[in-house]
């Protein structure tokens, strides 16, 4: 892009310019919202980079991220274009809804590729992927811990497609610069279903609730070093991160087997060995319920930070070497 207008719905911007507008969403009963779209379109031609973030509406970092990129980048030296969707989920932000559009009560991650006809969740997912995305060379997806959740950062890329349009989910994964996964199925199907249409794809998570700080920089810093293998900014000696490949053995979700009070001895981001104890739920005399041991070796990349836990609940993802 950069020799042409880019135009998404009614919104545009010419060669040289940036516009911020909002694509609106309407279904038949009448309940409407919209998604906050902003193009930067470079003075130069080069690739279109879409930045998505705020599909859950309490995941800051990723959402403050990607307001910034709009903001700063520099049209004048930029190739190509960015297209930054800061809130996927604009109701869950506004109304301070964790995980879910509040409308239907729909996860909206993980029903792509959406329906046009489906409820509000589906509408936007459908609209994401048909009206946005194919409007880019790339697409990159920050995430981060919601509420109640701890993680350790990693990125992602999905091996289903084209494998040339693999090799480029891959690429940009070892150019965003964080320990990084393949996978064939994933539950946020965004990634799968991009890259069906041409355009790879990558997950990125990093922080949670914060919108100042290392985590926010942190997303910043991956876009960036995404935007400089693309050619779409110029290099610079800006520290990087340093990144690896993890290989995803196996994923184990932890679950418990009785309910209690939760006192984990780990956190995300450690790594535990098998048998190692995870953790102890008690019962309000303080007597021990229960001891999770870990089934591997292996690191912990997510767990919840919930002090009740019900019966049956999968407090923490490990996964194995």
């Amino acid at each position: 892009m950069g020799e042409r207008t880019l135009r998404i719905g009614t919104i545009e911007a010419k060669p040289g310019t940036r516009t911020f507008d909002y694509l609106p969403i309407r279904l038949p009963t009448e309940i409407r919202t919209s998604i906050p779209v902003g193009i930067v379109n470079g003075a130069r031609a080069g690739p279109v980079l879409c930045l998505l973030a705020g599909h859950h509406g309490l995941e800051y970092a990723g959402i403050e991220a990607v307001m910034r990129m709009y903001k700063n980048v520099d049209v004048n030296r930029l190739k190509g274009a960015i297209i930054t969707v800061p809130v996927v989920n604009l109701l869950g932000f506004q109304r301070r809804t964790p995980y879910l559009c509040p409308v239907d009560r729909v996860n909206i991650a993980r029903i792509y590729p959406g329906d046009p006809n489906g409820s509000m969740s589906y509408v936007i997912a459908h609209t994401i992927l048909n009206e946005i995305i194919t409007q880019a060379d790339y697409v990159m997806d920050c995430h981060g811990a919601d509420i109640f959740e701890s993680l350790a950062p990693f990125a992602l890329y999905s091996t289903e497609g084209d494998k040339a349009v693999v090799r480029k989910a891959e690429a940009l994964a070892k150019a965003h610069g964080l320990p990084y996964y393949a996978v064939k199925h994933f539950g946020m199907r965004l990634y799968e279903e991009a890259n069906k249409r041409g355009v790879p794809a990558l997950l990125a998570e990093i922080g949670g609730v914060e919108w100042e700080g290392p985590s926010v920089d942190m997303h910043i810093t991956g876009i960036e070093n995404v935007m400089k293998h693309l050619e779409m900014i110029p290099p610079s000696k800006k520290k990087t991160q340093t990144n690896q490949d993890i290989t995803l053995n196996r994923e184990y979700g932890i679950r418990t087997r009785c309910g209690g009070i939760w006192y984990p001895e780990v956190k995300a981001g450690d790594r535990v060995s098998e048998n190692q104890v995870r953790g102890k739920l008690r019962d309000l005399d303080g007597e021990v319920k229960e001891t999770l041991y870990s089934p591997c070796n292996g690191f912990i990349h997510f767990q919840f930070t919930f002090h009740i836990l019900d019966p049956g609940f999968q407090i923490m993802t490990i996964t194995s070497d």
